[in-house]
């Protein structure tokens, strides 16, 4: 899951919705960030 996305990604998602990202399965998170 989060290996797929770069570190760009992960840090920017946790910025965005940490308890989301934690929440959220890493496909749903990567899709609504996207």
């Amino acid at each position: 899951g989060s290996t797929k996305m770069t570190s760009n990604q992960l840090s920017k998602e946790i910025d965005f919705c940490p308890h989301q990202k934690l929440k959220q399965n890493p496909t749903d998170t990567k899709s609504t960030v996207t």
